[in-house]
């Protein structure tokens, strides 16, 4: 049985796995995604997982901006197993004060269960980008 990666891909076909999908190798699964500074919550990941159950890691890392590491600003990332909010984290990387730059937290997602990851910015700007990562391991 082929194994399926994010938007429909046989695993390992698509070895940077950036989209909203969940990516799969063998009994190991993650997902990365970017999105540009925004005031509203948008999807950066998004999907429903299979028989198994996963432990793993998320990882928030905050808005900045790549030509100029000097400037960023303050962002969300709320986590929601079937539309139910089970994790929220913020970082800020402008004032470099009241919160972290990057945020990581462990997680255990249950077997068919709906996962959405949405991000939000303190402003919007177009230059200035946030990163989500979630790696972890299958277990039946």
């Amino acid at each position: 049985m082929a194994l399926l990666g994010g938007a429909g891909n046989i695993a390992g076909s698509n070895p940077a796995g950036i989209g909203s999908s969940l990516n799969y190798i063998g009994n190991h699964v993650y997902a990365y995604n970017n999105l540009a500074a925004a005031q509203s919550d948008t999807v950066v990941l998004k999907f429903t997982t299979g028989a198994e159950y996963i432990v793993g890691t998320i990882q928030f890392n905050g808005y900045i901006q790549p030509g100029n590491p000097g400037t960023g600003s303050a962002g969300t990332c709320n986590i929601t197993f079937d539309g139910q909010t089970v994790i929220n984290m913020k970082t800020e990387t402008e004032l470099e004060t009241s919160a972290p730059h990057s945020q990581s937290q462990e997680i255990v997602i249950p077997s068919f269960t709906s996962v959405e990851v949405t991000l939000r910015s303190a402003q919007a700007e177009a230059a200035q980008f946030a990163t989500v990562g979630i790696a972890g391991r299958l277990y039946a």
